[in-house]
């Protein structure tokens, strides 16, 4: 069952959708503001959960700003990519906010640790281990630093739970292992 949000924060959300809508109308609007309204919209459209309106808002904002409005909303339109599955769209949204935003340390970051998430979606966990540990030795944020720590701790434990499953597996009849002979067809039971 889908949680429904209470009507109060559904009313404020399209509340602030309408006014980002009109403020947006103004012709002498300076670049700041209108960056500030598109954002608006954008996150009243994201927590409405219309997540292919949201992106095409952030994507329209990363495409007007190299600043930081541009990486907040880089990194948002990867991870509405990765929040709808589309793992190939949302790692080449990562590699454009990391290639296009670096002086935006914050972004960069968040962008590695939901690279790694997609890299655990991917069955790649050796590549997902090594960008968070990037994280957690270049990062100076504690914030960012923890998340990837916790990240990375878990999927250790997944690969020590995969080990001893495997260990478990591997053991017939209280301890007895098959072992593979070199000649095809022989079986040694030690």
């Amino acid at each position: 069952m889908r949680y429904r949000r209470p009507f109060r924060v559904v009313a404020l959300e399209l509340g602030a959708l309408v006014d980002a809508g009109k403020l947006l109308t103004v012709e002498k609007l300076n670049e700041q503001m209108k960056l500030e309204a598109m954002m608006i919209r954008a996150n009243s459209y994201y927590f409405s959960d219309e997540l292919q309106l949201a992106k095409s808002e952030y994507r329209k904002i990363a495409g007007l700003s190299q600043s930081e409005p541009g990486a907040e909303a880089m990194y948002n339109v990867a991870e509405i990519g990765f929040k709808l599955s589309d793992l190939k769209s949302a790692e080449k949204d990562v590699f454009e906010l990391i290639n296009k935003y670096t002086a935006y340390d914050y972004w960069v970051a968040k962008g590695f640790i939901l690279l790694s998430d997609i890299y655990v979606k991917n069955n790649n966990d050796f590549q997902a281990k090594q960008t968070l540990q990037s994280i957690i030795d270049n990062y100076e944020g504690d914030e960012l630093r923890k998340i990837a720590s916790d990240k990375l701790t878990e999927i250790i434990q997944k690969e020590n739970v995969k080990v001893e499953e495997s260990k478990h597996a591997d053991t017939l009849n209280g301890g007895e292992t098959i072992k593979l002979q070199e000649e095809p067809g022989e079986l040694e039971l030690k």
